[in-house]
């Protein structure tokens, strides 16, 4: 949605009906909440709709040697998949904070 959609939380509101899994990353691709990402907005999208699926991160950082074709990342997006599992869960929790 980040490229594809004028705005992500009216995108959201839009197709509520049909959202069940989303998967929530960073304009860069790295650790949420440092990047373009509109996030105040995505999150009161997600409470206006009273989403209740699943949400998971989608970021990578690191070239994986068995497919470096397409896992082409050419700098160092976050410390460790540890870190951004720990903040990607701190920021996610205080963002939908509420919702269920």
């Amino acid at each position: 949605m980040n490229i594809e959609e004028r705005g992500i939380p009216e995108t959201l509101r839009r197709h509520r009906t049909h959202l069940r899994h989303l998967h929530l990353n960073e304009s860069d691709r790295g650790l949420l909440g440092g990047g373009n990402v509109d996030w105040p907005g995505v999150f009161a999208a997600l409470k206006e709709i009273q989403y209740a699926g699943i949400v998971s991160i989608e970021c990578f950082s690191f070239v994986s040697p068995e497919v470096p074709a397409i896992t082409p990342v050419w700098r160092t997006l976050f410390p460790s998949p540890d870190e951004l599992a720990r903040s990607g869960l701190a920021f996610l929790s205080e963002g939908l904070e509420g919702l269920r």
